[in-house]
């Protein structure tokens, strides 16, 4: 049988090698671009839903804010008669502005920081300088005109949260403090939810969808999707609740990627379409492809060819050289000194053919 040449054999190694690297590299591309576009999307759906959750929590604050300014004005073009009444009548006055309004408590406090009117009685002679949560207004008495607070305990009733929101006086003789129930913080978040969502999309083709407890959708970001019934994903959902990480789920027969989150007792789901969110990965596959198939073959031939020119036609020389020293041509010199290797196997076969001229030439004496 006819052996193959080592050229020839380099060579199909080389290519071989090549197909290998081109499909493993791809495929480690395409995983890559794969799990990069995924993880942007889930990026997106997580920051829209922070969107709606902060615009929500602005827009009340918002509201709170304006409520305290607008009875500041009010109370502050009143004062004369606020400070004529007994403290049951001012109570009363002021709960009058309770009754059409959302917010809960009313505080006027004085220059010293003390509370010196209220809605709520036991308040009354209350000092905002030994109340931790309370200190913050004290700001107003100096060069802050609003403030508006995060959530708090009531510093009366440490289970009840509230939201308090001041205003200061043009005189800096004192402020409006106003406060609301979280349960009426709640009820508000709620309706700015269905609002905020209402015709709101993630990027390009992306949606929310509102579901209550029994994951029947009672908003969206569209009319068609209200209605629906993702009873049969509850598992997956919760799961995702729980772990706080994205699925991709069947809806409507489609594939897409889900993240879920909580908020005001409904579950809120930011839904992305699984073949957009890697459409952007398919052009840069071809692109990679393309890059990938003609560079490959590009190095692999530059490695055959030095290959070629060091190792490959040095053994042709040395194998021509060995042809004519066993057709009796003992002067034949082999001289290839491309390598270190290459240098000690031409000085080996020139020291055996050097004995054999010696050898011959005893034995012809």
């Amino acid at each position: 049988m006819k052996k193959r040449r080592l050229s020839s054999i380099i060579a199909r190694a080389l290519v071989c090698t090549a197909l290998i690297s081109i499909l493993l590299s791809l495929a480690a591309s395409i995983g890559i671009l794969v799990k990069n576009s995924y993880d942007e999307t889930v990026a997106l759906i997580k920051d829209n839903l922070e969107d709606v959750n902060d615009d929500i929590t602005e827009t009340i604050r918002d509201g709170v804010l304006s409520s305290a300014v607008e009875l500041e004005q009010i109370l502050w073009n009143n004062m004369y008669d606020l400070k004529r009444y007994s403290p049951e009548e001012a109570t009363r006055y002021l709960r009058t502005f309770l009754e059409n309004d959302y917010y809960t408590d009313i505080n006027v406090v004085d220059i010293d920081g003390i509370i010196a009117y209220s809605t709520v009685p036991e308040a009354i002679g209350e000092d905002l300088r030994g109340t931790p949560q309370s200190e913050e207004f004290l700001t107003l008495l100096e060069d802050t005109k609003t403030l508006v607070q995060d959530p708090r305990r009531d510093p009366l009733d440490p289970d009840k949260m509230m939201l308090y929101a001041g205003a200061a006086f043009p005189d800096r003789s004192g402020f409006v403090q106003i406060g609301m129930d979280m349960e009426i913080f709640e009820e508000m978040a709620v309706n700015e939810l269905f609002v905020s969502v209402r015709n709101r999309r993630i990027g390009n083709d992306g949606f929310f969808l509102v579901c209550n407890s029994e994951l029947h959708v009672v908003q969206a970001s569209s009319d068609r999707y209200i209605g629906w019934d993702l009873s049969d994903q509850a598992d997956d959902v919760n799961n995702m609740l729980m772990d706080e990480s994205s699925y991709v789920l069947l809806i409507e027969e489609k594939p897409e990627i889900v993240y879920a989150q909580e908020l005001y007792d409904y579950r809120i789901l930011g839904v992305y379409p699984l073949w957009s969110a890697l459409s952007g990965f398919r052009t840069t596959s071809i692109a990679v492809l393309v890059i990938e198939t003609v560079l490959f073959p590009v190095v692999f031939l530059v490695i055959y060819i030095i290959l070629r020119r060091r190792v490959v036609n040095e053994i042709e020389s040395i194998n021509t050289s060995l042809s004519a020293i066993a057709d009796g041509n003992l002067s034949e010199v082999v001289d290839v000194r491309s390598s270190a290797e290459f240098d000690a196997l031409s000085d080996h076969i020139n020291a055996v053919v050097e004995e054999l001229r010696r050898t011959i030439g005893s034995e012809t004496e």
